[in-house]
């Protein structure tokens, strides 16, 4: 008997005109779906990610660029971070610091240096998209090489779907996407390294690259390499034994496997205990028997993608009220082991959906996200193939013939994706407005806790407190342990003055999220309020220890060092100290920041240094004038005629 050889994807060395033509009307598709999406504004998580990273600043040192604020979506995957401050540097000079669309007193072309800002991220987006979409292309075509209009169908589907806007449109949720594109270039390179010859070296050195990539961009990315071996397993060497495909294969067993060590590396440097663990109304048992849930409403979503929700606000479901969802997942998985053993095409399916979704869709709970649509990213693919693939095999079985089949076909692939892209162009304007995204979102799910205390948030920056209030209480009555909610109806008591009720609330607040600057820094404000700086003083200064690279830390220094320079009481005054902090605020803004600078020379001068006074209070007259902001302008020029006198200032607040 003859030495057994691999079976190998048949495919040109040059893709014939007709694949170029597929792939242009693939990339066409999607960016007529995805044309909407480029005036979404940043939503949620964008927030520390992005508007709040300073990290992102920079691309070089790549330490300081690949990096990200702890808790963050990006924190410790550094391709990911690097791919923000890729944007932040192509974005133009006087737009990239814009990260909203408008705000009360902004200059009127603030709207459009935002979308200017804004777009380049959601280009990036939808070019990470497309990508992974060509490549799906290939792994389908090279996989079930009988025909390219079948691959080309699952592509397209899977590119304009509904279902991946949150992966597209979101941005920060690029993380998935960017790691669904390297997940699927480890797939397809590792299937091109079955050819023979020079070019096989290169074809793994790719393979190892981009799942060493992915490890870097997000941890799902870990089930990678059990993926390419089950597609050698089923596809790639099905007239061989197992331990002939290892000996032909352990080149790229090794190098993919080694790709784990850095992805441990970063998981044991990451700290995302107020996400992942338990403790938080969630244990393994109960995450694991809510997702059964979860996940039957994700296959639904992937047929009938309506309706999409943004904050799902899943509650712990119970056994009996899941056994239908449970049973139809066992039975998925004992089919899937089955047809995996006896090398069936079905069951590298069923094992492409279950284990890109099982390490966060399984037993390990993410308190802050329990549902989120961006999950069936890369499990989407399967879905679509096992539909596809079963509506070809069902117009065979009929015997049509094969130029009606093909036709049949067609029509009700393009007919199905015109209706998804229609529908993914609708879904890109929730993203357009912050406030109406979470309106929509406390209409879908109105026992979503925390939609109603972020789109409370919403209605505070408008000035509505009533409104907000009654979004907050309601939040609180839904979730009594959630300090984002307390925390929001604290800022709506404070806001209407009854701040004896909002220090109780903050309190609480604190307790229930002791690691919360946040938290601590509003708490400061309502004791300053209240009249009391020493534990306003405080709070700030266990706020700045939480959250030192924030944007809010720039005020929070101002604050606590002009009360430690101007405060009339002796005992709350501390010169040195108002220093050190005062320094640090103008080092952190470049001394770019007028108010800073002035709060230093107010500082100087509680030392008695007056002249160093003088020089700072000049530099904040400088830049206060060259923001044309005459009330500041004549604040600082008060002050200074002080420094010159040798007068120190007395004032509470700034």
């Amino acid at each position: 008997m003859g030495k057994r050889r691999p079976i190998r994807p048949a495919a040109p060395s040059k893709p014939p005109r007709v694949t170029l033509l597929l792939s242009l009307l693939l990339v066409l598709a999607g960016i007529w779906a995805y044309s909407t999406s480029f005036r979404g504004v940043f939503v949620w998580d964008d927030g520390e990610a992005i508007v709040e990273n300073r990290h992102i600043k920079s691309l070089w040192p790549l330490t300081q660029s690949m990096s990200a604020p702890a808790y963050s979506t990006v924190a410790g995957r550094p391709v990911a971070a690097f791919t923000l401050a890729i944007n932040y540097a192509l974005a133009p000079a006087e737009a990239r610091d814009v990260m909203a669309p408008a705000a009360p007193q902004s200059p009127p072309e603030t709207a459009e240096l935002f979308y200017k800002n804004v777009w380049g991220y959601h280009a990036l987006n939808l070019v990470i998209h497309l990508l992974a979409g060509l490549t799906l292309f290939g792994v389908v075509r090279r996989t079930l090489t009988v025909s390219s209009l079948i691959a080309f169908s699952v592509a397209l589907l899977w590119v304009v779907h509904p279902l991946q806007t949150e992966s597209v449109t979101y941005v920060i949720q690029r993380v998935e996407s960017l790691m669904g594109l390297f997940y699927l270039l480890t797939v397809y390179c590792s299937i091109r390294a079955w050819t023979p010859g020079p070019a096989r070296r290169w074809w793994i050195a790719g393979a190892v690259a981009a799942c060493t990539a992915g490890m870097a961009t997000k941890e799902v990315m870990v089930t990678a390499p059990v993926m390419v071996l089950l597609w050698d397993w089923i596809f790639g060497g099905r007239s061989m034994t197992w331990a002939e495909i290892r000996r032909q294969r352990w080149p790229l067993y090794l190098g993919l496997a080694a790709t784990w060590i850095p992805l441990g590396i970063l998981v044991a440097g990451l700290s995302r205990e107020t996400a992942v663990g338990y403790g938080y109304g969630w244990t393994w048992w109960s995450y694991l028997v809510t997702q059964t849930a979860i996940i039957t409403q994700y296959l639904r979503l992937s047929l009938v993608p309506e309706p999409l929700v943004f904050d799902y606000g899943w509650q712990p479901a119970s056994w009996l009220s899941v056994a239908p969802q449970a049973a139809l997942l066992v039975a998925i998985a004992a089919a899937t082991t089955w047809l995996v053993i006896k090398r069936r095409a079905a069951g590298f399916l069923g094992a492409w959906l279950l284990l890109i979704l099982g390490p966060s869709s399984s037993v390990i709970p993410i308190a802050s996200e329990v549902a989120a649509e961006h999950r069936m990213y890369l499990p989407l693919a399967a879905v679509l193939v096992f539909v596809v693939g079963g509506l070809a095999h069902l117009f065979r079985a009929r015997g049509l013939p094969p130029r009606i089949a093909t036709a049949a076909g067609l029509i009700a692939v393009l007919g199905t994706a015109t209706t998804f892209a229609a529908m993914t162009r609708d879904r890109n304007r929730d993203y357009w407005d912050n406030e109406g995204l979470w309106r929509k979102t406390v209409t879908q799910r109105p026992q979503n806790g925390r939609a109603h205390a972020v789109y409370a948030m919403a209605l505070l920056a408008r000035g509505l407190y009533t409104d907000a209030e009654r979004h907050l209480r309601e939040a609180v009555r839904l979730e009594p342990g959630s300090a984002l909610a307390h925390r929001n109806l604290g800022i709506a008591l404070c806001a209407t003055q009854r701040t004896g009720e909002c220090l109780v609330v903050l309190e609480r607040a604190a307790v229930l999220e002791p690691s919360s600057g946040e938290t601590r820094g509003l708490l400061g404000e309502a004791y300053l309020a209240e009249r009391q700086p020493q534990r306003a003083i405080q709070e700030f200064l266990q706020a700045l220890e939480l959250m030192p690279d924030s944007r809010a830390s720039r005020f929070l220094l101002n604050r606590t060092a002009w009360l430690l320079a101007t405060w009339p009481d002796a005992s709350v005054r501390d010169g040195a100290k108002a220093v050190a902090l005062a320094e640090r605020g103008v080092q952190l803004t470049g001394r770019k920041d007028p108010r800073l600078l002035d709060t230093l020379a107010a500082a100087h001068a509680e030392t008695g240094r007056f002249s160093e006074a003088v020089m700072a209070g000049r530099e904040a007259m400088t830049l206060a004038e060259r923001q044309n902001d005459a009330s500041l302008v004549s604040e600082i020029q008060q002050h200074l005629t002080a420094f010159a006198a040798g007068h120190k200032l007395r004032q509470a607040q700034q």
